[in-house]
């Protein structure tokens, strides 16, 4: 339908989940037990989009990459081992087209740190 994933591409998941981002209490979704619901995508997911499209990336609207109740985090560790990228809290997927988008992401440099704050920016084409 839409061709065969180029390497190096960004590859975007759009769950929906962007949609509670004003309600931190959906968006979050912790349940009484503290335990965290939301979606993610799975390790053998990553590994194929990794090993068999080559891609440069992922992003979520999720407040992470692997699903909430991950006790492995799978999908972070393949992207930190391939030297990938990981977005989450990717806002207005909804407004993406499915392909053919040119994203420039403007990040902070943090010392020492385990992630970052990034703008993103969708180039959009005609």
């Amino acid at each position: 339908m839409n061709g065969q994933i180029p390497a190096e591409t960004l590859v975007f998941f759009n769950t929906g989940w962007g949609d509670y981002w004003s309600t931190p209490e959906k968006f979050i979704n912790q349940d009484k037990q503290g335990v965290l619901h939301f979606p993610g995508i799975s390790g053998e997911v990553t590994g194929f989009l990794i090993s068999q499209r080559q891609i440069g990336g992922l992003g979520i609207d999720t407040h992470g990459l692997d699903p909430s109740q991950s006790e492995i985090y799978q999908t972070n560790t393949l992207l930190a081992t391939h030297h990938k990228i990981a977005l989450e809290c990717v806002a207005n997927l909804d407004q993406m087209p499915v392909k053919g988008a040119t994203i420039a992401i403007g990040l902070l440099r943090l010392n020492q740190g385990s992630g970052a704050p990034v703008s993103i920016t969708a180039f959009i084409p005609e």
